[in-house]
């Protein structure tokens, strides 16, 4: 397995020049897409503005909770509890050439503001004709949220960067446009019963998902076999809380040998997809929990005649 860090480290893994040849090119827009069908995009992510946590945790962790910082050389970066968190984009290159696509950018200019601008990403959906989208998290809270709840060993800090998060999704990004963004919450996973209240509470707040990891033993965690997230997967059951898992989500990708070309694992990357389905089809999770059930297409199909039509 490789992890994802190593992969952002292996500059032969990406097609764009670095130090003094690099450039940032945005294309024009393209024509705006006619719409054919109601598309609900389930597979695209959040680059999580500047100020995502700020005013959303206590005064106390203001200097340790997540905030991006200026580097000597014109890059920025997030720090959390005064570890780097390099490269805000991971990979945002939506509207840039192919020859420019890398593990950059390291600016929040460098990025088409759809990927981390809510308006403007709407704007974007209306363009390329997505009705709806569901979003994951990047690469600084983790796929799944395991980056902010690891990184930092204060169990206090990491409930509060993770409650912070949730309340900007669902309050800022998912509840500036509540019909066109699915609400979807990272889980606590540093106590399944703490974890199992969080899903219910933020049921009431109309999170309609959750994003999980897709093999939580790749992060030092109890396995799906273990039984040890029974009651998080019994109150998704419960508020109907879909459980939606990344690639990637379990921090490494598959791969062959140690000197195998960087594209080799890029193109095994997806084949995690396959792990994790038999994994999770053999815990049994969905045969000892089969309620759970997903009402997202049916709330956006009575709003959808909100959205309008071209």
């Amino acid at each position: 397995m490789r992890s994802l860090e190593d992969l952002q480290s292996d500059l032969r893994f990406t097609t764009a020049k670095t130090g003094d040849e690099r450039t940032v090119t945005f294309l024009p827009d393209p024509p705006r897409a006619k719409r054919r069908y109601t598309i609900v995009s389930v597979d695209d992510h959040i680059v999580e503005p500047p100020d995502t946590f700020e005013g959303r945790v206590p005064r106390k962790y203001a200097d340790r909770a997540p905030h991006v910082v200026e580097r000597d050389d014109g890059s920025q970066t997030w720090v959390y509890d005064g570890v780097e968190m390099p490269n805000i984009g991971f990979n945002a290159v939506v509207g840039r050439p192919v020859s420019e696509y890398s593990f950059e950018p390291v600016r929040f200019d460098d990025m088409r503001r759809g990927a981390w601008d809510i308006d403007a990403r709407v704007a974007d959906m209306d363009l390329n004709g997505v009705y709806a989208s569901l979003n994951f998290p990047s690469f600084l809270p983790g796929f799944a949220g395991q980056r902010l709840q690891l990184t930092t060993g204060d169990v206090d800090l990491a409930m509060a960067a993770t409650r912070a998060w949730n309340s900007w999704h669902v309050e800022a990004w998912a509840g500036a446009h509540p019909d066109r963004i699915v609400p979807c919450q990272i889980p606590w996973l540093l106590d399944p019963t703490v974890g199992a209240a969080m899903i219910r509470e933020n049921a009431a707040r109309g999170f309609r998902a959750v994003t999980f990891p897709e093999a939580p033993s790749g992060h030092g965690l109890p396995t799906l076999h273990s039984g040890h997230w029974d009651p998080i997967i019994e109150a998704c059951a419960e508020t109907g809380t879909v459980i939606n898992l990344h690639i990637g989500s379990a921090g490494a990708s598959p791969t062959t040998t140690d000197d195998a070309p960087p594209d080799v694992t890029g193109v095994l990357f997806f084949g995690y997809a396959m792990f994790a389905a038999v994994d999770w089809l053999y815990s049994k999770i969905p045969v000892r929990f089969p309620k759970n059930t997903d009402p997202t297409l049916k709330v956006f199909a009575r709003k959808r005649t909100r959205w309008g039509a071209s």
